[in-house]
């Protein structure tokens, strides 16, 4: 419905991050923003009254969409090869004013018999053969040889023409050794259709836009050194000045239309590669931000809940994420500096003590004592905010730290305690949590395979929204110990009834 609110020759996705180095690719098309702004945007305003008649509180999926989105075109298949829309490109005239003449050199994928060798091998010459069309010559090897120079042929110039063609397919029950050979050729090939410095913009050809992380291409770094600086200063300028205004605008316009047509509580989800511009925006607009643990919007490795701003939503998982009993069981090492540095394990943590409260509470609990000589004892003692050499941005020596006291290697109910209090101390205005994240507080509920309990991986569009409780509602009601048990830790942090002691 509604295709002329949408660009329909495009898809959407995000940029390479920590979910998938080569990005996304969501497979739906970008807003068309100026067709949606002449009824003063009201196919969304529709839409927000709508849930309205439901909802008292809503989040914004990457809310960072209504500064600009990612867009990639409609042909590509992962979502390394998108550009921000809208934004500032960069001009020929920018190009030319810096010496970069050589236009179709920088936005044509960069292929060389030299290059073929490197990652194919003894096949290069059988790439060269069914994929490429060869164009010249570029030097010389050091025996004499002639360079050549290459482009995809037609049908494998896309991703789409490239990933959907017949080449790959192999029947069932081939040996493992040629669907790995298979495999590695498909994704040589991407490779090469990905190494690039500059993307065309197809509506101007004028336009330009630099290939996200060019500087891990071969074809960036075959440059000489002054085309490098001059790239690398376009790259620079391209994802961070320049668009900061710009960005900044689009948002303005269209996120008051959702806020002005609902009561809703609204959260946006802003993580990922966050522009400057959006934490004023939100906080303007009235919108609370988002805090998921395993992806520090500050520096370091883990969020801090004790340093979430108030107008925010804390958790320590989401539906975007694996479980934090499957986060936390997947590697030793970082496990290791989680317990020490952010949960203040002391001890060989196999003891629910071991993991002292939040440091709210014991300052809290303290002062109802017997002193201050005994809360000044409590609020130094060593804690998730007070580690001895395990500085706030998760540094340190946790080798001699793990070696000593390891934490439990699984998620037991009491580390998960430890995970939740410590959201309910946080000064967020709302700590939810997914109800996998609970039910690993009651031991006979985590005996599932954590990596069963995934709800969305958006690295993989054949797994989403297919997880199901594994406990019957009716069960969860009859628990008393474990309902009792959360609603004491509601109580604990002063969230019971909506409210929060300061």
């Amino acid at each position: 419905m509604y295709p002329n609110l949408f660009r329909m020759h495009t898809s959407t996705g995000a940029p390479p991050d920590d979910f998938d180095p080569n990005g996304q690719n969501w497979g739906f098309p970008t807003y068309n923003w100026e067709e949606m702004s002449k009824d003063g945007y009201g196919w969304w305003r529709a839409r927000m009254s709508h849930l309205e008649r439901y909802f008292s509180a809503m989040r914004i999926d990457h809310v960072l969409g209504f500064f600009r989105i990612w867009e990639l075109p409609a042909h590509t298949r992962v979502g390394r090869m998108g550009r921000f829309r809208p934004s500032v490109p960069i001009r020929r005239h920018e190009l030319e004013q810096r010496g970069l003449w050589f236009v179709d050199r920088l936005c044509e994928p960069r292929v060389t018999s030299s290059i073929l060798r490197e990652i194919f091998g003894d096949r290069d010459g059988e790439v060269a053969g069914r994929f490429m069309e060869e164009t010249g010559h570029d030097g010389h090897h050091p025996d004499g040889r002639a360079i050549n120079t290459y482009r995809f042929k037609a049908e494998f110039s896309t991703e789409e023409g490239l990933l959907g063609s017949d080449a790959f397919k192999i029947r069932d029950g081939s040996p493992d050794w040629l669907v790995e050979e298979t495999e590695a050729m498909r994704k040589g090939l991407l490779h090469l259709q990905h190494n690039v410095c500059l993307l065309r913009d197809p509506e101007d050809p004028d336009a330009f836009y630099p290939r996200i992380e060019m500087q891990k291409t071969s074809s960036f770094n075959e440059l000489e050194g002054w085309s490098k600086d001059a790239l690398n200063w376009l790259y620079d300028d391209y994802f961070g000045a320049r668009q900061d205004k710009l960005w900044r605008e689009n948002a303005r316009r269209t996120l008051p239309a959702l806020m002005t047509c609902t009561g809703q509580l609204v959260c946006g989800e802003d993580l990922g590669m966050v522009p400057p511009c959006v934490p004023p925006v939100l906080d303007e607009l009235g919108i609370l931000g988002l805090r998921i643990q395993r992806m520090p919007h500050d520096e370091g490795e883990f969020g801090r809940p004790n340093r979430y701003p108030y107008a925010t939503v804390c958790s320590p998982s989401c539906h975007d994420t694996t479980t934090t009993r499957a986060w936390y069981e997947a590697d030793r090492h970082r496990r290791a500096r989680y317990a020490h540095q952010v949960l203040g394990m002391q001890g060989d943590g196999q003891l629910a003590s071991c993991f002292p409260p939040p440091m709210a509470y014991r300052v809290e609990h303290v002062e109802e004592g017997s002193g201050a000589q005994r809360r000044r004892t409590s609020v130094g003692s060593v804690g998730a905010e007070d580690l001895s050499g395990a500085g706030a941005d998760g540094a340190g020596d946790t080798g001699f730290i793990e070696r000593q006291h390891p934490p439990p290697d699984k998620c037991e109910p009491h580390v998960m305690r430890a995970i939740v209090r410590q959201h309910m101390a946080s000064p967020s205005v709302l700590a939810i949590f997914p109800a996998q994240d609970l039910l690993a507080l009651e031991h006979s509920y985590a005996q599932r395979p954590a990596e069963e309990e995934t709800i969305n991986d958006p690295t993989n569009n054949r797994h989403y929204w297919r997880f199901r409780l594994h406990v019957r509602l009716e069960d969860m009601l009859a628990n008393s110990e474990w309902l009792a048990e959360i609603r004491d830790m509601v109580n604990e942090s002063g969230r019971q009834d909506g409210k929060m002691t300061t």
